[in-house]
């Protein structure tokens, strides 16, 4: 439950009475409570309380009330999380269930300072992985830090193949992210916001536990019990050891990582095309050049939601839901009137081009490729729209993309902590426009390079299903 405006995180409350001695303790889940969970906290028709009074009377567990014994609170450690007494879909696997701490164990990394870090690598460094190397896929080099080989006084810290870094301090939806360690060159430790998960070979194999890390069961058991506060979530050891899942023996879950090993050599090969191929191409520089203002209206509608939607839902777009690889939006978030954020403002109408004016150099551009009712836009957006007679809007969007504009892109940004680009700089940025006839060829390009991409986006979707689907049939 959120309780703002005097807390913007989930909270639980404990509630005590010494006139009582029972043997159950009950634990209510209470998504709303009769108000909105804005700061105005307005009454609503959504009500948990009455069910939950209703199910705490009856003294039987429920749809939101479960009652646990002080045998099995015990037994969990004094856990007072309520998903650790969930276990509908673990009472029906076929494999023993086993708690994480039975298999492996959690190593905290290394602190570090900035004035420990070495500018290069040398002989008495070593590499170390923190949450902005350590992606889903990979360890990222070039994010490596150096610090000195001594301040690693544990062994257990230098990771070897087969480890799993485990993202324990970042923001919620990024808390629980695992790295798989394999084919390690050379010697390397993790930070302080990361753990490391070492198992026990001969029970579990590292493999398999990864794979069941990754899965949305698991996502949801790290996001559900970590400790957030307004900007960064935490989890805790005992959260993370506390993790029930499935055990099958050996020879299983070697059956279960081969088959999805050849789901994932499919995934990673889709992946390969959709990184590297590009709708971006390269101005030819024998054409006029032109700013972007004569070519574009930019920004030309704002509206209110809050007076417009009031009651009513909208969804709203920011930075964040633009994918800067496939150019999709995500149109998930979806808020009430009365709730949008003060930089909800922007309108954009189908085959506009949407621009992130902050750090642009990320490339969250895109094309309106729908009919964008009841959205709204942040102003953290540009909205172009076409003077189609004069420019294509895909073609448009290419040249956003290329190197040329980029670079002034770079040239224009601020140096703040957010560094952006204003109305002025995008009208004035200049791209070489051929005729509308080399534009359309140059589109029709653009899309056989789409339809590839799609393909494989899809490729990796199906691929993720199946790996999806494989984990959840360990649960029933």
């Amino acid at each position: 439950m959120f309780f703002n405006p005097y807390s913007g995180v989930k909270t639980s409350i404990l509630i005590l009475d010494k006139s009582k001695n029972l043997e159950s303790i009950y634990f209510a889940s209470l998504n709303q409570d009769g108000f909105s969970l804005s700061a105005q906290r307005n009454p609503i028709s959504k009500n948990d309380l009455p069910q939950v009074f209703k199910e705490i009377n009856s003294k039987s567990s429920g749809e939101l009330v479960k009652f646990v014994s002080k045998d099995e609170i015990i037994e969990n450690n004094y856990s007072l999380q309520f998903s650790t007494y969930i276990n509908e879909d673990l009472e029906s696997s076929d494999y023993e269930i086993i708690q994480l701490s039975e298999v492996a164990k959690l190593i905290r990394g290394v602190n570090f300072s900035k004035k420990d870090q070495f500018e290069e690598f040398n002989d008495g460094a070593i590499r170390v992985a923190t949450t902005k190397a350590a992606q889903a896929h990979q360890i990222v080099e070039k994010d490596l830090y150096y610090i000195p080989k001594e301040l690693i006084q544990n062994k257990d810290k230098y990771l070897g193949d087969g480890d799993i870094l485990i993202s324990v301090s970042n923001s919620l939806h990024l808390v629980g992210r695992t790295t798989f360690i394999k084919d390690l060159r050379y010697d390397m430790s993790f930070g302080a916001f990361m753990s490391c998960l070492r198992v026990d070979p001969d029970v579990i194999l590292p493999e398999y536990l990864y794979r069941i890390l990754n899965s949305k069961k698991t996502k949801k058991f790290f996001s559900d019990n970590a400790r957030t506060t307004t900007n960064i979530s935490n989890l805790p050891n005992e959260v993370i050891l506390n993790l029930q899942f499935p055990l099958p023996p050996l020879e299983k879950q070697q059956e279960i990582v081969d088959e999805i090993e050849q789901y994932q050599k499919v995934i990673d090969g889709a992946r390969q095309v959709v990184e590297n191929l590009s709708i971006s191409l390269e101005p030819e520089p024998h054409y006029p050049v032109i700013e972007l203002s004569e070519i574009c209206n930019i920004n030309s509608e704002s509206i209110d939601p809050k007076k417009i939607y009031k009651e009513k839902e909208f969804t709203y777009v920011d930075i964040s839901s633009i994918d800067n690889l496939t150019r999709i939006i995500n149109l998930e978030n979806k808020l009430l009137g009365r709730d949008a954020p003060s930089r909800a403002k922007r309108v954009a109408n189908k085959n506009n081009l949407i621009i992130s004016s902050v750090r642009p150099n990320l490339k969250a551009f895109c094309k309106v490729d729908f009919e964008p009712t009841d959205v709204v836009f942040s102003t953290g957006f540009m909205i172009l729209e076409c003077i189609t007679d004069k420019v294509l809007p895909d073609f448009l969007l290419s040249q956003l993309l290329s190197n040329f504009c980029m670079s002034q892109f770079i040239s224009k940004m601020g140096r703040g902590a957010y560094p952006s680009v204003n109305l002025n700089d995008l009208k004035t940025m200049k791209i070489y426009l051929p005729p509308i006839e080399i534009q359309e060829k140059v589109v029709d390009e653009i899309l056989v390079i789409e339809n590839t991409l799609k393909h494989n986006r899809d490729l990796i979707n199906i691929k993720e299903n199946q790996i999806s689907r494989k984990i959840n049939s360990l649960y029933s």
